[in-house]
């Protein structure tokens, strides 16, 4: 009888642990599902913000092509000013009479700050100078001849 005891109980025992190793594999599974899911959602998020990005800079450009002629074909860099004062402080000049919410648009040989509300409006437009390759000056094309 003590035997039959320890043997009932044994099972039982086992019986708990098989049952405890299948909710702990059920939730492994859910947890691994839950985090996949959140993996797709994100980069869902991810894509959807790109291409709102795209389709904000297509409209941006669209109307800034619409009131100055630009000949460059090139993409341009597009950004947002959020902070106006930081940039201020970086150079006032060109800088001066930017609003949050405007854009800076950068093409190969100038750079325009851009406010789209509205039909648009230029705000500045300034030269942009490669110091890296500086062009040789008309003395120093005599001098070379």
């Amino acid at each position: 009888m003590i035997n039959n005891r320890r043997g009932s109980t044994k099972l039982k025992n086992n019986i708990k642990n098989f049952l405890v190793l299948i909710m702990i594999v059920a939730l492994a599974g859910l947890a691994g599902y839950f985090w996949n899911e959140a993996q797709q959602a994100k980069m869902q998020n991810n894509q959807v913000t790109s291409e709102r990005k795209n389709e904000e800079a297509n409209q941006v450009i669209t109307k800034l092509k619409a009131i100055l002629l630009i000949n460059d074909e090139s993409e341009p860099t597009l950004a947002r000013i959020d902070n106006p004062e930081k940039l201020k402080k970086d150079n006032l000049d060109f800088y001066k009479n930017a609003k949050k919410g405007d854009y800076i648009v950068v093409y190969k040989e100038r750079a325009i700050i851009f406010r789209s509300v509205g039909n648009g409006k230029i705000i500045n437009i300034a030269p942009i100078i490669n110091t890296n390759n500086p062009k040789k000056s008309v003395s120093d094309k005599i001098e070379s001849k």
